[in-house]
């Protein structure tokens, strides 16, 4: 792969350029420092609030309606994920279309309108997210959990805020949340495209929209408030939902692609003989292992669904499962080398897409991180010893602090 082109503009923005030769068209990528773990309780939820109002419409184009057919003149198709500590904004073009694309989409969030009568309208979208997310029992599970086990901590919000939170936000504190996260050094822009060379004077325009200011910081996880919750919650219906935690490694561990071998050891493989069972066993119709993951913790997350007279049933045997894991039955070679392959051939199939490889190199140096480059994630990765992930897995699944929250109603 040919060098990473690096940049600081004068405004003191930072920017990649990522040749890859294969790719027919430019993609860019906005990373900015604001997330639900920068929130308060009062403002809960106002980082997406924020990316969604900006559609309404912005100071060139203050009508809904006319942004979206400037949008549509230059045929861009973009998106913004907001996570607990950063936000992205992407989109591809073709090179001609490049930069009044880039142009476009940086003025969506830097010079939004903010009327407010988009406030009104937007807010009544949100509570009405809010509202369904309350009712169905699958994100009620995962967001009652992520509450109790981080209480009064942002680090358990949840991305849609809550009704009163929503009340909360006003023109004032969207154009306060503007000024605050919006600036140069919060900011990294990483563009990937087909030629060896990219000239960044030809955004030196671009760039100069953001104003000069420093990196956001979050305050640092409370681990003597982070609590180990077992609840079961009724809800009327014919299926419950099991959401389970265990405290694990955070983005700048040594442990991450541990942590990551684990997902796949659980679950990967036609033969899976660790929770895959569950399946097979006909106690749940799904079962899904990810991870939540933070810069300075995560939490290792479990989510199942089954019908509601299995509820128990399943409960018990996933418990028992996680406890075989550590105990009578750790993970043998087998296990480790067929997770490593599916790990690997993962990895480098998400970088044949051009999103996926713009934002791997986007995360890589927006936090910072020892290993920023395929190469040196899979020599970390090869270098795991069966010893190694059985440690791992000892630390996370203790079974006196591993966290449920059910919803459903249960016989």
């Amino acid at each position: 792969m040919a060098k990473i082109q690096t940049h600081i503009f004068q405004n003191g923005l930072p920017a990649l350029y990522i040749p890859a030769p294969s790719a027919s068209v430019y993609t860019a990528v906005f990373t900015y420092g604001a997330g639900t773990r920068f929130e308060t309780q009062e403002k809960e939820g106002i980082s997406r609030f924020y990316t969604n109002i900006c559609l309404q419409g912005n100071q060139e184009y203050p009508d809904k309606n006319a942004l979206a057919e400037a949008i549509d003149k230059l045929g861009l198709s973009f998106r913004t994920t907001v996570s607990p500590e950063y936000t992205m904004s992407y989109f591809s073009s073709a090179e001609e279309l490049f930069v009044p694309s880039l142009k476009l989409v940086l003025k969506l969030y830097l010079k939004p309108s903010l009327t407010e009568e988009a406030l009104e309208a937007e807010k009544k979208l949100n509570l009405a997210e809010v509202e369904f997310t309350q009712r169905n029992p699958q994100f009620k599970s995962l967001n009652q959990l992520l509450l109790r086990v981080f209480p009064n901590s942002s680090l358990g919000f949840n991305l849609l805020g809550t009704q009163e939170s929503l009340n909360n936000i006003d023109l004032n504190s969207l154009q306060e949340f503007k000024n605050k996260y919006f600036v140069s050094q919060n900011c990294l822009l990483t563009i990937l495209g087909p030629k060896k060379n990219f000239s960044f004077a030809s955004l030196n325009n671009v760039a100069s929209f953001l104003p000069e200011g420093p990196r956001q910081e979050f305050a640092p996880v409370d681990f003597n408030q982070i609590q180990t919750v077992q609840e079961k919650e009724s809800q009327p219906g014919q299926a419950s939902y099991l959401s389970y935690a265990s405290l694990c490694f955070g983005r700048n561990s040594n442990q991450r692609v541990n942590q990551s071998l684990l997902i796949n050891i659980l679950s990967e493989g036609r033969n899976n003989k660790r929770l895959n069972i569950l399946q097979k066993n006909l106690l749940t119709s799904s079962v899904k292992p990810w991870i939540k993951i933070f810069s300075d913790t995560g939490l290792f997350l479990i989510q199942a669904v089954a019908p509601a007279t299995k509820e128990e049933e399943l409960k018990t045997a996933l418990q028992e499962e996680l406890t075989r894991l550590i105990t009578t039955n750790p993970i043998n070679q087998e296990e480790l080398n067929q997770a490593k392959a599916y790990y690997q051939n993962s990895l480098l199939q998400r970088l044949d897409n051009s999103l996926e490889k713009a934002m791997f190199y986007s995360l890589g140096v927006f936090f910072n991180l020892e290993d920023q480059s395929p190469e040196q994630i899979i020599k970390k990765m090869k270098q795991i010893t069966l010893e190694d992930i059985n440690q791992t897995a000892q630390a996370i699944f203790k079974p006196d602090f591993l966290s449920f929250v059910i919803v459903g109603p249960g016989f």
